[in-house]
């Protein structure tokens, strides 16, 4: 009986060591295909943000850059919405079209680029998984209000850094020749957020 006992306790033994062995060997294809699958997602947004500024190049300061990247936040969260914006905008601007920007302009666009990817990532926090955003005004409006509040922090800080590269500190002047520049970038940010983050949210969603 004795020796009975032992057997049953050796076999359960090997059949828990066994069952922990494969619960670890299954795990690790998993992380790896969540992993692979945040690296095709992040290239595809990098890809159609930087595609999409190529494309639009000739109408100055009207891109779907920043809007793609708040998406791509909204959809997949904060890692994916951050990386999107880093590289994207390291790489669209570092080859513009119109010329590479001075380093601490580059920098500080890069820097708001990276910003818009995790105010989306923070709004996909408080969002419930799975569900669809409601069309309705409020939204349309907060998320107008989103891409409006952004473009205004986005122009102002690159109009100070101009002002300090190129007009020897003086500020006002900056602003001042920048204006048209940025009056275009906020209507049509705000337009964009407006009419393309619910549609394509929801579509995304249900896939």
């Amino acid at each position: 009986m004795i020796t009975l006992q032992k057997r049953k306790q050796n076999n359960l033994k090997t059949l828990e060591t066994q069952s922990i062995g494969f619960k670890q060997t299954s795990q690790e294809p998993f992380i790896y295909q969540k992993l692979s699958i945040k690296v095709a997602i992040t290239s595809i947004f990098t890809a159609l943000a930087i595609g999409s500024s190529y494309m639009l190049a000739p109408f100055i300061n009207i891109k779907l850059i920043e809007v793609l990247i708040f998406i791509a936040g909204l959809l997949y969260g904060k890692f994916i919405g951050i990386s999107v914006g880093v590289l994207s905008s390291l790489i669209y601007y570092g080859w513009n079209p119109y010329g590479s920007p001075s380093l601490p302009i580059y920098l500080i666009i890069v820097g708001l680029m990276t910003f818009i990817g995790l105010v989306g990532g923070i709004f996909k926090s408080t969002q419930i998984q799975g569900q669809k955003l409601k069309i309705n005004h409020l939204n349309v409006i907060k998320f107008a209000l989103i891409g409006f509040l952004y473009t205004f922090l986005f122009d102002i800080s690159t109009n100070i850094i101009f002002a300090y590269v190129l007009y020897n500190g003086n500020i006002l002047f900056s602003l001042i020749a920048g204006f048209p520049f940025m009056i275009i970038h906020l209507i049509s940010n705000t337009i964009l957020f407006a009419l393309l983050v619910l549609p394509i949210y929801n579509t995304v969603v249900g896939l």
